[in-house]
């Protein structure tokens, strides 16, 4: 019995739709399929687009497959694919195109990230198209790598307008006349792909034509590293993604990109779109001027010109070799190494398949990772970031390419009864070959020994570091007790989530482990870390914890005078309310710190944090971009940049900062941040509505800053009733509070507006006296203009410039 036509499928090769004769079928889309076929009339080759899968009832899938045909033919340009003819046969719409060779950018894409060259070329020809399309009023609302087409000659072509905005705007037209946009979702419809849509797109918000920068900002994005910078494993888990979260810069994966088209890149990610990139118009000039700077290099020649070397390694055939390391482990895989290993990443040793989690092994990465960091030549990917990679289905190749790191070390691990069994091997990212492979018996061989090996084998793979001529030998920290160890990377894992049970649970680990080994250094100072952290966050007024932190730190300074993680340890003891908050001790901490661990990006993070609390703004940000370029996943040191820019009065800059990180890093900070931006810009509704927000989800409001800065709030408002029974709460629930110092500030704004100089000044004072002395904030501060006229006022600064050139604002 003959069958009835595949409903899916429209039409077979063979078949005629009026002229055009089908010949094979190349292609589908979300809407349609699409067939080689000639035009019989002309005798030219075209492109034949069908509907498939929606009947003659769906008007929706029709009106959208006419919309792309009446979008794509308004348009006349080389780099929008050109649309021929419309028409319906047998009830079959059609459109007819231009028949292109050559590939998607999606499956370009799929091999990996674009030469530099050969992204900006195809860059500049879809911003060319996508700068035509606006001008015309035509939005597309699906910019992704599918539907954008590269011929075999290079030429980039825009495709699929079907999900289009058409405003009905003709160059010249005036706004007053034009007509209505044409839509097919109802407001408040998320429409488009979501990894690629832009916020107010996937919160089905009205949309123009910047939403459509946004999207080609997350195609560049992949262009160039090869990785999307929204990505889930779930439509839900991208949504939050692409709202709530900041990508990695791209520079921070590919090391090459040009700054230039790094901030290109990140401004067309804004997710506000009125700090986004505005026009079409303003991209294309961004990348003509990358394209014309790169040029001059590229076609230096004749006498004297410099050309880039080939980069060849000495040995350029390795022989294979098979080894057995005795006590250490089974054979070892040694593979020639195509190209120089400039940059790693360390993921997290995995329990074999239906295993359980094993914190030891956990900490075991990270304790590598801080290994290599520092060997010369080497970028070692942070474990805050490979850390997320924990049980994941990807290839070490694919996360390679997604870290862009050149190779990946990976590690898994099994228990059978008593017996441990590890299992490493580094992987190639270029070839996803693996370079070498151990496998360790956990009992022959300690942690500890694991670990060394591991870190051997990848520096000799890198190329041994030569020592310099003064270079000293450093402790190494061996453990005496390999059980002493294991607690250490458990308490390790545990450290890094800054919940309190989590926190108590890493101090008992960590006393375990000093118990059992007095000696060992990094146990110590991470135990006195782990103190620090529990007083400042949970317990300020239980002195037990400070007293315990400093005891445990001066045992890992007296077993390795310059360990990095008691420096840093020492300086967050000291650097809080209940100690005063000595600046200059905490900075030269933080700066041994630095000596002993350049890469140390949570002590350029904290001594960064120091700097601009005493009012070297300048040189504080220079520290917190360190620790953010040190290590990208470094969220909190991202946050900062949104405080000193309200304190160099960038208030714009401040929102935008506060844009590019999730609201719960540190809920109060970031409102507090945000009001005060807010109302420096005159934005009162807008502040009061982030306040109100914030006091509904938080009515503790912790140190009272929220209730300080609706305080101001009200104060510029003329609500000084309002104002001052802010000002009481604040003051009731906020004193001890580590940070009461920037309630204590907003009380001094407050009454600065309100006119009572006094308490302005005693306000201020206490900021001061209690851990925030800034200074160059305190002299340009709007909110203190009125206090300014004070001569009680301009004798404390007069003072306090004293005290702030006293402290060295640059290491030295």
């Amino acid at each position: 019995m003959k069958q009835g036509p595949d409903p899916e499928t429209a039409a077979s090769a063979g078949a005629r739709l009026g002229p055009y004769l089908l010949e094979e079928r190349v292609g589908a889309g979300g809407m349609g399929e699409v067939f080689r076929a000639t035009d019989t009339r002309l005798q030219r080759t075209v492109a034949v687009k069908m509907l498939r899968g929606h009947g003659p009832a769906d008007p929706t899938a029709r009106q959208r497959f006419r919309q792309e045909a009446s979008a794509a033919s308004a348009l006349n340009h080389p780099n929008i694919c050109t649309v021929h003819d419309v028409g319906e046969a047998d009830g079959q719409p059609y459109l007819v195109m231009e028949y292109l060779e050559g590939e998607t950018l999606g499956e370009r894409l799929a091999r990996g990230p674009m030469p530099l060259g050969e992204l900006v070329d195809v860059a500049l020809q879809v911003a060319d198209a996508l700068d035509a399309a606006h001008a015309h009023g035509i939005v597309h609302r699906d910019i992704k790598p599918a539907n954008v087409f590269v011929t075999r000659r290079g030429q980039a072509k825009v495709m699929d307008f079907g999900l289009a905005t058409l405003a009905g705007i003709e160059s010249g037209a005036d706004d007053a006349t034009a007509s209505a946009p044409v839509r097919l979702t109802e407001l408040g419809t998320a429409v488009g792909t979501v990894a690629y849509m832009s916020p107010e797109q996937a919160r089905g918000d009205p949309i123009d034509a910047r939403s459509d920068l946004f999207s080609y900002g997350v195609m560049l994005y992949e262009m160039t590293t090869g990785v999307r910078p929204f990505a889930g494993s779930t439509s839900a888990v991208t949504f939050d993604a692409l709202l709530n979260r900041e990508p990695v810069p791209p520079r921070a994966l590919r090391p090459d990109v040009p700054a230039d088209l790094d901030r290109l890149i990140c401004r067309a990610l804004v997710k506000s779109r009125e700090e986004r990139l505005q026009s079409a118009s303003e991209l294309l000039g961004a990348l003509k001027r990358l394209k014309e700077a790169a040029e001059p290099a590229a076609h230096q020649d004749g006498a004297g010109a410099r050309r880039p070397r080939s980069i060849v390694p000495r040995a350029a055939v390795a022989a294979l070799v098979l080894a057995v390391v005795a006590g250490l482990g089974y054979w070892t895989i040694a593979r020639p190494v195509t190209k120089p290993i400039r940059s790693l990443a360390i993921l997290p040793f995995d329990s074999r398949p239906g295993g359980v989690p094993d914190e030891s092994f956990g900490g075991l990465a990270a304790a590598l990772t801080d290994d290599l960091a520092g060997t010369e030549s080497l970028r070692v990917v942070p474990h805050a970031l490979t850390a997320a990679y924990l049980g994941t289905p990807k290839t070490s190749q694919e996360i390679g390419r997604e870290l862009g790191a050149d190779a990946v070390l990976r590690g898994t691990v099994s228990r059978a009864g008593g017996a441990v069994r590890v299992d490493a091997a580094l992987v190639d990212t270029a070839s996803g070959r693996s370079l070498w492979s151990r496998t360790y018996q956990q009992g022959q061989t300690s942690l500890f020994e694991i670990e060394r090996d591991l870190a051997r084998r990848v520096a000799d793979t890198v190329g041994p570091r030569p020592p310099a001529p003064d270079e000293r030998p450093r402790a190494e920290g061996k453990p005496s007790n390999p059980e002493a160890y294991e607690l250490y990377l458990r308490g390790r894992y545990r450290a890094g989530r800054w919940n309190e049970k989590d926190l108590d649970d890493a101090i008992d680990l960590l006393e375990r482990s000093t118990a059992l080994d007095q000696g060992f250094g990094p146990s110590q100072a991470l135990l006195g870390y782990v103190y620090g952290v529990k007083a400042f966050n949970y317990r300020p007024d239980e002195a037990q914890w400070i007293e315990k932190g400093y005891a445990a730190v001066e045992k890992a300074l007296a077993l390795d005078p310059e360990s990095p993680d008691a420096h840093l340890a020492r300086g967050t003891l000291l650097w809080r309310h209940s100690q005063g908050f000595p600046h200059l001790e905490a900075l030269a901490e933080y700066r041994r710190s630095i000596a002993a661990r350049p890469n140390f990006d949570e002590a350029w993070h904290q001594r960064g944090i120091v700097l601009f609390h005493v009012g070297h703004l300048d040189a504080g940000l220079r520290a917190v971009q360190q620790a953010i370029a040190l290590n990208p996943g470094n969220t909190l040191a991202r946050f900062r940049l949104a405080p000193i820019a309200n304190y160099q009065l960038r208030y714009e800059d401040a929102i935008a900062s506060l844009r590019r990180v999730p609201h719960d890093i540190y809920p109060s900070q970031w409102t507090y941040h945000m009001a005060i931006a807010l109302i420096s810009l005159g934005r009162l509704d807008e502040a009061s509505r982030e306040i109100e927000s914030a006091l509904t989800q938080n009515v503790a409001d912790q140190g009272g800053i929220v209730h300080s800065v609706r305080a101001l709030l009200r104060a510029q408002q003329g609500d000084r009733k309002g104002a001052e029974a802010d000002v009481a709460t604040a003051i009731r629930i906020g004193r001890g509070f580590g940070h009461f110092h920037h309630t204590a500030y907003s009380l001094g704004q407050v009454y600065s507006v309100l006119g009572d100089f006094d308490r302005a000044q005693q306000w201020i004072e206490t900021a001061a006296d209690e851990g925030f002395p800034c200074y160059t904030l305190f002299e340009t501060d709007p909110f203190l203009d009125r206090l300014r006229g004070s001569a009680r006022f301009r004798t404390f600064l007069s003072a306090l410039r004293k005290e702030w050139e006293h402290i060295p604002g640059e290491a030295d």
